[in-house]
């Protein structure tokens, strides 16, 4: 099954596109964000770009748009994927609500949640489709690193 971020996804893109060129188009969802917390919010949304960097660079030929793994696929347990199964996943939030701080938007915020809701649906596919290719192999990789955090206690 193909998940895609859907209505999320595409609300998330006409908003970011409306505030960069019709600004007062979305006023109704600016919140007084604090300049210094605005400036904050795209150095953390700028920085994500290193992660999803080493997270492609990590993947190289495991990269696919679907949960489904092809034959030639190598359990990624380096990198970014050391410490988090779904980095990736976590990086786009992240980015995504220190967007929503740059730009004072709770709407940017509300589609930042929404589509973390969409990819913890497609985290359960993913995983479902990893654990029959892999096996013990993914259990135990599993076992000793967090889904979209780092586990407690973890080096």
């Amino acid at each position: 099954m193909k998940l895609g971020l859907g209505f999320a996804g595409t609300g998330l893109w006409s908003s970011l596109l409306l505030i960069v060129i019709r600004p007062r188009s979305l006023a109704w969802a600016t919140i007084g964000v604090p300049r210094p917390l605005r400036w904050a919010g795209a150095g953390v949304a700028f920085a994500c770009l290193a992660v999803v960097y080493l997270v492609f660079k990590s993947l190289g030929p495991n990269v696919t748009r679907t949960a489904a793994t092809r034959p030639e696929h190598s359990l990624v347990t380096s990198g970014p994927y050391r410490w988090v199964r779904h980095p990736l996943y976590t990086t786009a939030t992240v980015a995504m609500l220190g967007l929503s701080l740059a730009a004072s938007s709770w709407l940017i915020a509300a589609f930042a949640v929404a589509g973390f809701g969409l990819l913890a649906v497609r985290t359960r596919e993913e995983e479902a489709a990893l654990l029959r290719r892999f096996g013990n192999e993914y259990r135990s990789y599993a076992r000793r690193t967090g889904r979209y955090l780092p586990k407690r206690g973890r080096r």
